[in-house]
């Protein structure tokens, strides 16, 4: 990949490429799910608990190598082998390989598909009857295999009490001096056992991401099957090519999404709303009948029939309530808005508590930082804060209390009260 992150952790669709695939594995039910990787990588966060990690060895190299330190329990009927660079390979692939494995009581299923232009992919050779009688890679095919369009799309499904007697005899390869689990095929033709072939229709399934270029085909064809998904489910994407999608976003019936619209993380949008253009939610949610124009969401929550932007940047721990509404070119930033607010454009608000139906005028500041520590203001119930108020946290403007235009509000300003002046002065 020409970078520092292990290939494994690169990301498509917001997660990293081997979550995709034990989400696969997972989905299809397979059990246990062992991840192989090199003592160099950790991938214990990424893929849970209930996964195994092996380690394989140093000095034993290659895929069949990776497949004998996983320690298969022989309890197991089938083993389905799956690499990690692979995202976008199906549930519905993995169980049909496995059903196909059961019945034809093969020794090895070996999954194949068709691409026009085949590249560096290994060949599958076939006999007449549909049997495997190699794969061959890429860089060893003669010319007649080298032009198959027969391509290996590595996952492939094994009879585990077969394969566990089969890894030890995998031989080294002369050319990289690594033990590779294509060479399960011809073990098993050895010993007059099945290979059989497995269709996968789909080719952008197989795809691997072995570099940066590949990784970017994996994106669009991930984004693509997960476009098609939200059109069926009740939502509207007015260009879909610019929008943008995370696995794991949740999106509601009646909800239209506009062009350069970016859902990432854990968002959740509600029925009814709509957001964009050119907006980004981050592990956001989203309540219904919204509308977020030109702006960015990031770990915050917002009620029903909140309006936002445009050009409004709502920072991590935000909570605004229903029927507010966030002017154009507002901050947010660890403030919990009560229903009904108006906050209005300019403002910056930090480290703010805000009571319901309360005004905050064009232009007021939040002044929770003194250099040092960061301080918290509160604002009460059907407060008015004037345009260009700056309060200097830690402060509170009780409820139905008004700070006058232009108001430096250095004290706490009690109910009922106007604060006016630089620094302010309270009246009735």
């Amino acid at each position: 990949m020409a970078t520092a992150t292990p290939k494994v952790l690169h990301h498509v669709a917001g997660w990293p490429l081997v979550k995709h695939v034990v989400a696969a594995a997972r989905e299809a039910e397979c059990d246990p799910i062992i991840v192989v990787t090199s003592r160099h990588i950790d991938v214990s966060e990424v893929v849970g608990n209930a996964v195994q990690i092996a380690r394989q060895p140093e000095h034993d190299h290659g895929t069949a190598a990776a497949v004998q330190a996983a320690n298969i329990p022989d309890e197991s009927d089938t083993t389905i082998v799956m690499y990690a660079d692979s995202p976008l390979l199906t549930a519905s692939t993995v169980r049909a390989m496995s059903a196909h494995r059961r019945e034809s009581k093969a020794a090895v299923v070996v999954g194949w598909t068709q691409m026009p232009t085949p590249g560096d992919y290994g060949r599958v050779v076939m006999n007449p009857d549909g049997s495997v009688k190699a794969i061959v890679e890429s860089i060893d095919a003669d010319a007649d295999t080298y032009a198959s369009t027969n391509l290996n799309a590595g996952v492939m499904a094994f009879e585990t009490k077969w394969l566990t007697t089969a890894l030890p005899r995998v031989a080294l390869s002369p050319r990289s001096n690594e033990r590779y689990l294509t060479a399960t095929v011809q073990l098993a033709n050895e010993d007059d056992r099945r290979a059989v072939a497995h269709s996968i229709a789909d080719p952008t399934e197989v795809i691997g991401c072995d570099t940066l270029a590949s990784l970017a085909e994996a994106e669009v064809a991930m984004q693509n099957r997960l476009r098609r998904t939200l059109p069926t489910r009740g939502v509207q994407m007015q260009d879909p090519t610019t929008t943008y999608l995370h696995r794991g976003v949740t999106v509601a019936a009646g909800t239209i999404l506009l062009p350069g619209t970016s859902l990432e993380g854990h968002t959740t949008i509600g029925p009814g709303s709509t957001i964009g253009p050119n907006t980004r939610l981050i592990d956001s949610v989203v309540g219904s009948e919204c509308v977020v124009e030109s702006s960015r969401i990031i770990a915050s929550v917002l009620g029903n029939c909140v309006c936002v932007g445009p050009f409004a940047h709502v920072r991590e721990e935000c909570a605004i309530g229903d029927g507010s509404r966030i002017g154009t070119h507002s901050e947010l930033k660890s403030a919990t808005i009560g229903r009904n607010v108006h906050v209005h454009h300019f403002s910056y608000l930090g480290d703010v508590k805000i009571g319901d139906s309360t005004n905050i005028g064009a232009g007021t500041v939040t002044c929770n930082f003194d250099g040092a520590d960061k301080h918290k203001t509160v604002i009460g119930a059907r407060a008015f804060i004037g345009s260009g108020s700056m309060l200097i946290a830690p402060v509170t403007v009780a409820d139905d209390s008004r700070t006058a235009a232009g108001a430096v509000v250095n004290r706490d300003v009690p109910p009922g009260k106007l604060a006016i002046g630089m620094p302010a002065r309270i009246r009735r």
